[in-house]
């Protein structure tokens, strides 16, 4: 028995004197370094908030990556190997062959919602407003973060074909023309998050620098045609301060209207109205209720087609004299004129 296991030992001490020395020499260990931006490194419980994060492995061993906590608002999504590019998940348990050096990878954690409304034919890029819905921990965005102003551009013909011509602030929407616009916002992130304009992936979101400083999140959008205008408002655009002010609303396919409402001055209230056909409605604000206003504004309410709250508005001038057309005037008034002669002989009258 003895004997058997001499010969055993000895044969194991033959097959390691063929092993090569290099495999038990002091270079048997591997340096991991792993880099991060955002965070603190953890691994086996051990929690690291100085970038590097190095330590040598034995390279007979497998060794966990660990993962990078406390990174808010990013989220931490793997490691990247800078010489291969190949990117593990966090925690991943690897056996190194050589020297390797990992950079963490991150995304924005959470996402920005924009509403863009008013975008419909008859409006015009000063009608239309921006809300931002943010799911990203502790970043909120508002109007207040647009950078200048808002850049509408339309796709147009001209003498060498199609292409994008600026839109101004106060050009109206037509109908059958595409639209596309560039959202500025100051930057409080260094990654762009998942963004969605009305809905849609915008064709792109980034994250524009100066000087290797985040400075601004760009967005750009195509839109496509406006949608038709939910409600529209037919009326004189001036009134004298006697005549009545009488108007009609259209509804477009679909859309519904719900009430009137006007104000002059400091004083409003809700007008009487009512259906004269499918989708058009009569109005009247009575002049008693001018006072010393000078402008009437008349606003309809409603739902669009799609269900969403529709409204328009339409201001009319009061005017403090009256205003002739064929020498009548809205509120019944006939044009009169005087006429003075002189009778000679001192004798001087008026008709009038």
């Amino acid at each position: 028995m003895k004997k058997r296991i001499l010969s055993i030992l000895l044969t194991l001490c033959m097959v390691l004197m063929l092993v090569p020395a290099t495999a038990f020499a002091d270079e048997g260990y591997y340096t991991i370094t792993q880099n991060f931006k955002y965070g603190a490194h953890q691994r086996h419980g051990v929690k690291v908030e100085t970038s590097p994060y190095t330590y040598e492995q034995p390279a007979i061993a497998t060794v966990s990556l660990g993962t990078v906590i406390d990174c808010a608002p990013y989220k931490f999504v793997g490691w990247k190997e800078t010489s291969s590019g190949m990117v593990y998940e966090p925690n991943a348990s690897i056996l190194p062959e050589s020297n390797l050096t990992f950079e963490a990878v991150y995304e924005v954690d959470g996402s920005l919602a924009i509403t863009v409304e008013g975008f419909e034919v008859g409006k015009t890029p000063n009608d239309c407003t921006y809300t931002f819905d943010s799911t990203i921990p502790d970043i909120t965005f508002s109007e207040d973060d647009i950078c200048g102003d808002v850049e509408w551009e339309k796709y147009v013909v001209d003498g060498t074909g199609y292409s994008w011509a600026n839109v101004g602030k106060t050009e109206v929407f037509q109908a059958d023309t595409a639209y596309r616009l560039l959202l500025v916002l100051n930057s409080h992130l260094e990654l762009a998050p998942a963004t969605t304009v009305n809905g849609k992936t915008p064709e792109s979101c980034e994250i524009r620098y100066n000087n290797g400083v985040p400075i601004a999140l760009v967005i750009f959008c195509e839109f496509g045609t406006p949608e038709p205008a939910a409600i529209t408002i037919s009326g004189p655009d001036e009134v004298c301060a006697e005549q009545d002010c009488e108007f009609s609303a259209t509804a477009s396919e679909g859309a519904e209207i719900s009430y009137f409402h006007y104000r002059c001055g400091e004083y409003g209230g809700d007008t009487t109205w009512s259906l004269v056909e499918d989708g058009v409605y009569y109005g009247t604000v009575p002049a008693s209720e001018y006072g010393d206003a000078d402008t009437l504004a008349l606003t309809v309410y409603g739902t669009s087609a799609s269900g969403k709250p529709a409204t328009a508005t339409k201001t009319v001038q009061i005017l403090k004299e009256h205003r002739f057309v064929d020498g009548v005037c809205g509120c019944g008034a006939v044009q009169q004129y005087t006429i003075t002669y002189d009778g000679g002989e001192g004798v001087e009258g008026s008709i009038p």
